[in-house]
């Protein structure tokens, strides 16, 4: 969108007639990379976003979506979902997923690798991009893991699956828990350009608790988590980082 909006003509760039025209009418239209903020129409015209004008008196040919109340912006993009496909189907479906994604306005979702079998190679990473293509009315960017199978044992290869669609690599809700490991994954992210995505908790100090470590922990009898678990790992990943000048994301 742009800041000045150019006015509405049954000629688009002067060489055709617009076989189609949408004015979505009213709305609060937020564009953050233009700095946009105001009460105002937005055409789009042959699916290509025109911009932004005065509101108007409905004109034959133009469909009108009343956008009063509501926030006109662009899609929304999901960094951490979990779709189910492959293996989890019980849970969650590409289908589903996406479906619902796209009624709350999500246009994109990063989805995890916690599948079965786990997104650890470049075919299944390909594999899911040609399912979520035939599928699916949202862009699905899936993550590989981090390392074979996530099991924190050896790399997985993450060239390969950048180069297949990988947007990023994570073992999801599983630590990588070697230091050495997680260093040396990071340097490969490098060569790769993509960023590491680590789930920030020390399974030590973590041991399998259920809440916060505290004392409703204690009445309830639960096994609690101190929140140093997670000061320690984030601590370990910022260094390394540092160390390897690789991107993170903490989970």
């Amino acid at each position: 969108m742009s800041r000045s909006a150019p006015a509405l003509s049954t000629q688009h760039s002067g060489l055709s007639t617009p076989s189609s025209v949408l004015r979505i009418a009213g709305g609060r239209v937020l564009d953050p990379a233009n700095g946009v903020e105001a009460e105002a129409d937005l055409l789009i015209v042959d699916g290509r976003i025109e911009g932004l004008a005065r509101p108007a008196r409905a004109r034959a040919g133009v469909r009108v979506i009343d956008a009063r109340g509501c926030t006109v912006a662009p899609g929304f993009v999901d960094l951490h979902c979990h779709l189910g496909d492959p293996g989890r189907e019980d849970a969650e479906t590409l289908a589903s997923g996406t479906a619902a994604a796209a009624a709350g306005g999500f246009t994109s979702l990063c989805c995890m690798a916690d599948t079965l079998p786990p997104l650890d190679s470049a075919a299944a990473i390909e594999a899911l991009c040609s399912r979520a293509r035939a599928q699916t009315r949202v862009r699905v960017l899936p993550l590989g893991t981090v390392t074979r199978g996530r099991e924190g044992r050896e790399l997985a290869e993450l060239a390969e699956m950048a180069a297949a669609g990988a947007v990023a690599f994570s073992d999801d809700g599983r630590p990588i828990a070697s230091a050495r490991l997680l260093r040396h994954a990071l340097e490969y992210s490098l060569l790769a350009d993509r960023p590491v995505v680590d789930h920030a908790e020390d399974p030590e100090l973590a041991c399998e608790g259920q809440v916060h470590e505290g004392e409703l922990a204690t009445v309830l009898g639960l096994r609690g988590i101190p929140a140093e678990a997670e000061e320690v790992a984030v601590a370990r990943d910022l260094a390394l980082a540092r160390l390897t000048g690789a991107r993170l994301h903490l989970a």
